[in-house]
């Protein structure tokens, strides 16, 4: 008589139940978190006619932020430009706006999709630096607006960071002087710009609104965000690294911290942000101190993602315009003139 095979134990059944369902979610979490579409919603906005989106009208219609009017930060004149990133085969769009040709230029970064430099926050930045007599240069990143589509997931600022460098490249063709080229990034514009200063020492100072300061901790809060442990974290990594390319350990936001010859930073941050925590703020200020790093730091009470600049514009802008005027030796008087005379909204 032939014996019949014996049965697996449940456990076993039970423990491949539970790889698959870990690897399945982990995959469902980062397909979830780096697709994109492509999509803009403020794909029709310009430099000279943007406005701020419906969501942030109260019931009776009247704005939630008082203090911006969007009409105030407008600039008539800019220029549609593309060049090369770093990356090869890239090519990045960008709005240009020339004040002064003497004046420093400030490169603007946008943050995660659906953005791109169409989006309320990159144009509200913009026209706080040309109204102070800045040049600017506000750009999308590869795979967002009118850049080069290279795949359907984002990277992080893992390459997207090259784009960044290639802006920093172009500006130099234009004739603009290294060490009067800053950049303000915002929210993972603000990760994809610290690692691009990380990697070009001529990069002479960096204004960072909300980035987050650890890869893994950032996964670790959006895998809480979906209800889900720490724990598939790992799935998560593994599978960013395997088949995106995204390695959380190989660049890291802090690494700027680790130059001989640092650029000038500016971090801000809300202690309300519930998209990327104020505790990433504090985790970057740690490692400053333990570098024995000097930056400067303005963080916003019960302030929500991003939004110190819409509660408080002219704060905003005097601000980041005092800090880009030290770190780039402004000497245009519009930018001066402004550094003295602008009083918090």
């Amino acid at each position: 008589m032939h014996k019949k095979p014996a049965k697996q134990p449940m456990w076993i059944w039970f423990i491949l139940f539970l790889s698959a369902l870990y690897f399945i979610l982990s995959a469902i979490f980062i397909f979830m978190s780096s697709y994109t579409t492509y999509r803009c919603p403020g794909q029709y906005n310009t430099p000279s006619n943007w406005s701020l989106p419906e969501r942030w009208r109260s019931e009776d219609g009247t704005s939630r932020y008082p203090n911006l009017d969007p009409s105030s930060w407008q600039t008539p004149n800019y220029q549609l430009v593309r060049f090369p990133s770093r990356m090869p085969n890239v090519q990045i769009s960008a709005w240009h706006t020339v004040i002064n040709a003497d004046a420093p230029s400030i490169i603007v970064v946008h943050g995660i999709r659906p953005n791109c430099k169409s989006v309320y926050e990159s144009l509200l930045v913009s026209g706080m630096l040309s109204n102070a007599g800045f040049n600017v240069l506000n750009i999308d990143l590869q795979n967002y607006g009118e850049s080069t589509r290279t795949s359907r997931f984002i990277a992080y600022g893992q390459r997207e960071y090259l784009d960044v460098l290639g802006a920093y490249d172009w500006l130099i063709t234009q004739g603009q002087k290294p060490n009067k080229i800053g950049i303000a990034g915002l929210s993972l514009g603000a990760v994809t710009t610290a690692i691009a200063a990380s990697k070009e020492s001529g990069i002479r100072a960096i204004w960072l609104d909300s980035p987050y300061a650890d890869f893994n901790k950032m996964f670790c809060d959006e895998l809480n965000s979906k209800y889900l442990p720490c724990l598939f974290s790992f799935g998560v990594r593994w599978l960013g690294q395997t088949f995106l390319g995204i390695s959380p350990d190989a660049i890291k936001t802090t690494d700027v911290l680790n130059q001989k010859n640092t650029p000038a930073i500016y971090l801000t941050h809300g202690t309300a942000d519930k998209r990327i925590p104020v505790s990433h703020a504090y985790t970057f200020i740690e490692k400053a101190k333990n570098q024995d790093q000097k930056i400067s730091i303005w963080i916003v009470e019960n302030s929500d993602h991003l939004d110190a600049m819409l509660e408080y514009p002219r704060l905003y802008q005097q601000k980041m315009v005092e800090f880009f005027t030290q770190a780039l030796i402004v000497n245009t008087q519009k930018a001066q003139d402004l550094v003295t005379t602008v009083a918090p909204a």
